[in-house]
């Protein structure tokens, strides 16, 4: 049984997550591009950016995943993005490389985590 042992481990290590346990793909693209270092893996903000709260009062799902493509046009037509970036002193930076799908995979994930409690 003893040299079982590391061998069972090393299996259990690797095997799939449970269904209910899977990671979302927003999710992991929001943990993978970087977003939670900034906003915080919870999404509450930290001296760097700010809470990410109820975006879905705030966003579409497409206008979401277009800002996340580039943030830069958004800073005129929402004031409020201008001023946090001025609060913050750091602009949100742009997820252009990521396909269509995948911004909004993550502006899905971003809505949901900022309607969380």
């Amino acid at each position: 049984m003893r040299r079982l042992t590391p061998l069972l481990l090393l299996l259990a290590a690797c095997s799939p997550a449970p269904a209910g346990e899977e990671e979302s793909p927003g999710s992991l693209l929001y943990r993978r591009q970087g977003c939670s270092q900034c906003h915080s893996p919870a999404g509450t903000g930290t001296s760097l950016a700010p809470a990410l709260v109820r975006l879905g009062d705030k966003w579409t799902r497409a206008d979401l995943a277009a800002y996340l493509a580039h943030p830069g046009p958004f800073l005129e037509s929402r004031p409020h993005l201008a001023e946090l970036t001025k609060r913050y002193g750091a602009t949100m930076p742009s997820s252009g490389h990521l396909t269509e799908p995948e911004r909004l995979s993550l502006a899905d994930y971003l809505i949901e985590l900022s309607e969380a409690d």
